[in-house]
């Protein structure tokens, strides 16, 4: 038997009802999200980053809040610089986003002989600079960065890069977003990796720019402190890929580096990083075995100390040597941070021993 619903029946009285209750339950769970959220912003001592519509019966209950973002982002990333002899180039590139409030900045200076670490204390007196009793290389400096930071995430910068904050933000939200076995994300550092393209998936990333979800991270372990410089973001992709984590390159995110401007270029300079060249790469391939069957260290220190003195130029004679005696010195036993420099140990010539300029 067909039901005939006419004008101001029962079926259209019970719908509204229905319809009624509806709303009064929507208002409620209304009130009572926006009650908490407030309580929770006032517990925080900060806004979140979306607001509630208290005013709205249905839909539309949360809706973003930009400004309450960025508000946030200081909460959630840790932008940590290493510092030696770096605040020409830091002043260069990297004021923008150091004068900006919405990160909390952490400079470590690896006992800076040219006084940079007071130079930046009163150029950036938003960053907090801690000042090292001498130089424990790149790998020390950014574990000790990294015990005193208490957001989430923490993005690990050289003083040479290029960043604008826009990019930075955009960086942390690229992180966020993904998937949960990631530990660690790296930018696009030059125009061919940087196509706007989704994250992809990769064994190794620069160790001029790198995101680290440190909860994550932490659980593989951060720098392996027995290298001085060089090759310790290599151990480090090794061992999260290892652990079964995942480490993202985010192709929309592009960050401009110039190399090697991190801090002024003289012989002396350029020798040490050549001799922690070849003493790193020899600790890495000894510790994980990579490219032994290619080339064992002992041909590589054979290979340096010939180029050392076939090559024609000073300035690669002084390269290949340091790399040599770098080699050298992991064979024979000694530390990164042990083995002495002597001065009889640089002996270029008086061609090579013209300082560069950060532009050549």
């Amino acid at each position: 038997m067909a039901v005939r619903l006419v004008k101001g029946g029962p079926a259209k009285a019970n719908l509204q009802r229905h319809a009624r209750e509806d709303v009064m339950n929507r208002a409620i769970r209304n009130g009572v999200r926006y009650r908490a959220l407030s309580f929770l912003e006032t517990c925080l001592h900060r806004p979140l980053p979306f607001t509630i519509n208290k005013k709205s019966n249905c839909g539309g209950l949360i809706c973003p809040n930009e400004r309450s973002y960025r508000n946030l982002v200081c909460h959630m990333m840790t932008v940590i610089i290493i510092s030696y002899n770096s605040f020409a180039v830091i002043e260069r590139c990297q004021a923008e986003i150091l004068n900006d409030s919405a990160f909390r900045f952490l400079i470590i200076d690896n006992a800076s002989p040219d006084g940079s670490a007071e130079k930046l204390r009163a150029r950036f007196p938003r960053c907090e600079v801690i000042s090292l009793d001498k130089n424990v290389g790149y790998g020390r400096a950014a574990n000790i960065g990294f015990r005193q930071v208490k957001t989430p995430y923490a993005l690990l910068l050289n003083p040479d890069l290029i960043a604008k904050t826009e990019d930075l933000e955009r960086f942390l939200r690229v992180a966020e977003r993904d998937d949960e076995n990631t530990a660690l994300w790296g930018p696009a550092l030059s125009d061919d990796p940087f196509t706007g393209q989704p994250i992809q998936y990769v064994d190794k990333i620069s160790g001029c720019a790198m995101l680290f979800d440190l909860r994550k991270v932490q659980s593989v372990g951060f720098f392996d402190e027995n290298i001085f410089l060089f090759f310790e973001e290599n151990d480090l992709c090794l061992r999260i890929i290892q652990a079964g984590l995942r480490i993202g390159l985010c192709r929309q995110i592009r960050i401009q580096h110039l190399s090697g401007k991190a801090s002024p270029v003289t012989p002396q300079i350029e020798y040490l990083k050549n001799w922690h060249y070849g003493w790193s790469y020899s600790y890495f391939v000894d510790k994980h075995g990579v490219d032994a069957k290619r080339q064992t260290v002992r041909k590589r220190y054979w290979r340096y100390r010939f180029k050392s003195w076939l090559s024609l130029r000073p300035i690669k004679r002084l390269h290949y040597r340091a790399k040599a005696d770098g080699v050298r010195a992991f064979i024979r036993g000694e530390s990164a941070f042990t083995a002495a420099l002597r001065e009889s140990d640089i002996r270029p010539s008086r061609k090579s021993l013209r300082p560069r300029t950060n532009d050549a």
